[in-house]
């Protein structure tokens, strides 16, 4: 596989600046700043438009559906592809240097939960899975199907890269999108849940196969935007009228999808290219303080009243009203000392790992995968940048690695002198699972 050799991406997003990192791609903010406003708007159309439209205006809210369903290849699995893409060279390091990847979004999920479960006990109409009690929140910790459903599969999927890390990643791959293109036949109800099980293929591809990513972003801009569209609808539509596994239309379709919104993401430009990207490096506010936002605003008039006309613009106006509210709740929230409803405190991570260890030395149960890091391998043409092993004259004695370069999408560390001392982290203001040294 061609090496790029593409700018370093970095691992953490400015957690205070709108400014961009150097070295950080463009594309990828502009790529999650437009996924996450795809989520929103998806929420809105096929939440708010279902509870609020009278029902002679049913038809607005069934052409919403049709659209919002239709983006569904795109939405998500883009957004764990380049999540995968950013945390590529944190499946790779020592457990210490690298475990905020899992307990940053594990702890949000933790600490939002309870709020959210709170929340939607009082506010019952805005449609979505609600836990009625002790069983079905313990039973969300160890299956997510709420809404904080992405914070939870970030965490999931960290500690299965990091797992798989040393196979072949193109028969890992093989069987995770297997799993995603059969995950109809998952045994349960919960749409979540089933969302959980799907997008691990997308996640451990970008942070096995940065290379490919960038291969495929670098090779699809040579391609016409209005051929990938074509190909995208043929495929979301000749796939419905196969009567496949809605999995498998949703899987097959997101192979085209996926390319599709990295060529639209590169091509972004000027003003628009540059919100997105700064939204891009905010998605955290965004996600986990919308369906709150979107449920005070179910029990409001439609903003633009009850015609058709104002139906079909309500989407967009709630997206407009709801974005910026988010980013101004997190403003507010952070000067009141609600750092740590962003950010995994500094204490967590050891206090976590000793609690852990404590368990496994217990249990006598081993998971040297995960404490020690995976092997540093990469064939020729590989990770760009990864430390690669060489097996010229066989695998007699220690392999000979380095750390110079890094992965793509991970911070330069060195290992000399080891990794004492783990990285203090945060998540302030960033993307969803992304992290920031302080």
């Amino acid at each position: 596989m061609t090496d790029l050799s593409p700018a370093p991406l970095r691992d953490r997003p400015d957690a205070t600046s709108d400014r961009p990192r150097a070295g950080r791609l463009p594309w990828v903010d502009v790529a999650k700043g437009a996924s996450i406003l795809l989520v929103v708007l998806h929420h809105a159309s096929t939440k708010n438009l279902l509870v609020q439209l009278p029902g002679e205006l049913g038809w607005v809210s069934q052409a919403w559906y049709e659209v919002s369903t239709a983006l569904k290849p795109v939405r998500m699995p883009l957004f764990f592809v380049l999540s995968g893409l950013v945390a590529a060279g944190a499946v790779r390091r020592p457990w210490r240097a690298a475990r905020a990847r899992f307990w940053g979004p594990a702890w949000l999920h933790l600490v939002w939960l309870p709020p959210l479960v709170v929340f939607f006990s009082v506010e019952t109409t805005l449609p979505g899975n609600r836990l009625t009690g002790v069983t079905d929140v313990l039973a969300d910790l160890l299956w997510a199907s709420t809404s904080l459903w992405f914070l939870y599969a970030l965490a999931v999927y960290f500690l299965l890269a990091r797992a798989v890390v040393r196979l072949p990643r193109v028969p890992v791959l093989v069987v995770l999108a297997l799993v995603a293109a059969l995950a109809t036949y998952v045994p349960t109800e919960h749409w979540n849940r089933f969302s959980v099980v799907f997008h691990a293929v997308y996640f451990v591809a970008g942070a096995l196969a940065p290379d490919l990513v960038h291969a495929v972003a670098e090779r699809v801009r040579r391609v016409p935007l209005v051929l990938l569209l074509g190909g995208y609808l043929l495929c979301w539509v000749g796939l419905d009228a196969g009567a496949v596994p809605v999995s498998t239309r949703l899987f097959v379709t997101s192979l085209v999808g996926v390319p599709l919104g990295l060529r639209v993401a590169q091509a972004a430009t000027g003003r628009p290219a540059a919100l997105l990207a700064a939204l891009g490096r905010r998605t955290l506010p965004v996600y986990v303080l919308h369906l709150p936002l979107l449920g005070l605003a179910v029990h409001l008039p439609l903003p633009l009243g009850t015609s058709a006309a104002g139906a079909l613009l309500a989407p967009f106006v709630l997206l407009a009203v709801v974005v910026p509210t988010t980013l101004l709740l997190h403003r507010g929230l952070l000067a009141l000392g609600g750092t740590w409803l962003f950010a995994l405190p500094a204490w967590v991570e050891p206090a976590l790992d000793r609690l852990a260890g404590g368990r496994r030395a217990r249990s006598g149960a081993g998971v040297s995968w995960l404490v020690a890091g995976a092997p540093r391998t990469s064939t020729t043409g590989g990770v760009a940048g990864a430390p690669r092993t060489s097996t010229t004259g066989g695998v007699a004695g220690a392999p000979r690695t380095s750390t110079t370069g890094g992965v793509a999408g991970a911070p330069r560390t060195s290992t000399t002198g080891g990794v004492a001392g783990a990285p203090r982290t945060s998540t302030t203001g960033g993307d969803v699972g992304q992290t920031e040294r302080r």
